[in-house]
């Protein structure tokens, strides 16, 4: 008996130690963002709110201001409202990275564009930014380059 309790404690050991490995390694190869999508204020973190939880984060730009691809990708999708405004454009990272800029004013790409880091995809007074990685909802701040907090 003693001999059954040692082998499952050196068993339960090694699946502690492949899951920290495997958490370690997904860290390791969590893909980044060049730039951030726009130069303003963040006015609305990811998380928590008094009205809910926030998929991404919310930005206060000068009117008409640029709102560029964090990164090289495809836009895969260009929502618009009835009067013809952009609601959201997402954008196809690769590597199971996907963002997205709502509130946006009029876009200037299409679905199947294929669009470098810094193309200028819309021009907007207001930017809601969000990231999914593996269909999952991050914080943007986790993929954006920590030097510049806005541009």
């Amino acid at each position: 008996m003693p001999k059954q309790k040692t082998l499952m404690l050196l068993f339960t050991a090694c699946l502690a130690l492949l899951a920290l490995a495997a958490c370690s390694s997904a860290a390791a190869e969590q893909p980044q963002l060049a730039c951030w999508p726009a130069a303003g204020e963040v006015t609305g973190e990811y998380g928590w709110t008094r009205l809910g939880w926030r998929t991404g984060m919310q930005m206060q730009l000068a009117e008409a201001a640029p709102v560029q691809s964090a990164a090289a990708g495809e836009v895969v999708s260009v929502e618009q409202d009835a009067a013809g405004d952009t609601v959201a454009i997402e954008i196809d990272h690769g590597h199971k990275l996907r963002t997205r800029y709502a509130l946006c004013g009029p876009a200037l790409v299409a679905a199947g564009d294929e669009v470098q880091a810094g193309t200028v995809i819309a021009e907007s007074g207001e930017l809601f930014f969000s990231v999914r990685w593996d269909d999952v909802s991050y914080d943007p701040r986790d993929f954006l380059p920590k030097e510049a907090a806005a541009q």
